[in-house]
């Protein structure tokens, strides 16, 4: 998708955080990335005849939050306004734990890339997806034969075998989710943390003073968490709660709950 639009020169705007690879692969492509919160009044100063790509993710990773249809169909509109802007969304974590948000597929100028590998819990086959305009599709497909040129026989047959169950295994995940989410509300009220929980993703930000050292001590212990330090949220630390065996969910609590250090003062 990238590799069909920027060329040296072009500007991508990116929302920071990000899927690290999307401001990666623009600016090996050459294009001049700015990076950008992803809220809709600060996207306008940034706007000029350069800009090529505007690039977000919803529902966002690392924080969950899903940015509002009504929001992305004002960016699509605004770009289309610019002799060669496009809006590329990341849909990767749509469809996860809480109601579907509506995908901007369709909206002027976008694209929508989204995988079997979160909503379906298929990460090992490596397969996905990319709805856009025509003319960009097919530079896409140009560019997919120079590099990729064929995903793997078996994970393209799997995914087309349960392609008519793909609606039931993203309710089996969505229920999972809630599920896990309403263990995890329990527990941030037990320990008397009003912590936003988004309803999708399956991930949130949890306050935490000196992030890095709790990670790099909870690392020794044998338990990976990720620093906000290093995705621009300082001061949290991004915690999942995708498990399947709520056994499992539970013990991580209960190990996060050990360190005095998550307790309010």
């Amino acid at each position: 998708a990238l590799a069909s639009l920027l060329e040296s020169g072009d500007r991508a705007i990116v929302q920071h955080p990000i899927y690290p690879q999307l401001p990666l692969a623009a600016a090996a492509l050459g294009a001049d990335v700015t990076p950008w919160d992803g809220r809709l009044d600060s996207l306008e100063p940034l706007l000029d005849a350069r800009v090529r790509l505007v690039i977000l993710n919803s529902p966002h990773n690392p924080t969950g939050v899903v940015t509002p249809h009504a929001t992305l169909a004002a960016i699509a509109a605004r770009l289309a306004e610019l002799p060669r802007a496009h809006l590329l969304v990341d849909e990767v974590y749509r469809d996860i734990g809480g109601p579907s948000s509506v995908s901007a597929a369709g909206l002027p100028r976008t694209l929508v890339t989204g995988s079997v590998s979160k909503s379906w819990a298929l990460p090992g086959l490596r397969v996905g997806w990319l709805v856009g305009p025509q003319d960009v599709i097919e530079q896409a497909t140009r560019w997919r034969e120079h590099t990729v040129l064929a995903n793997a026989g078996p994970g393209e047959a799997l995914v087309t075998a349960l392609w008519p169950r793909r609606h039931e295994l993203v309710a089996q995940n969505q229920a999972l989710l809630r599920r896990n989410r309403g263990r995890v509300v329990a527990w941030l009220a037990a320990q008397g943390m009003d912590v936003p929980l988004p309803e999708t993703a399956g991930c949130f930000l949890l306050p935490m003073p000196d992030d890095e050292a709790i990670a790099e001590r909870w690392y020794a212990e044998g338990v990976l968490v990720v620093p906000g330090n290093r995705l621009g949220y300082p001061g949290t630390l991004r915690l999942g709660y995708g498990h399947r065996d709520p056994a499992a969910l539970d013990a991580a609590l209960a190990f996060v709950t050990r360190d005095s250090a998550i307790l309010p003062a």
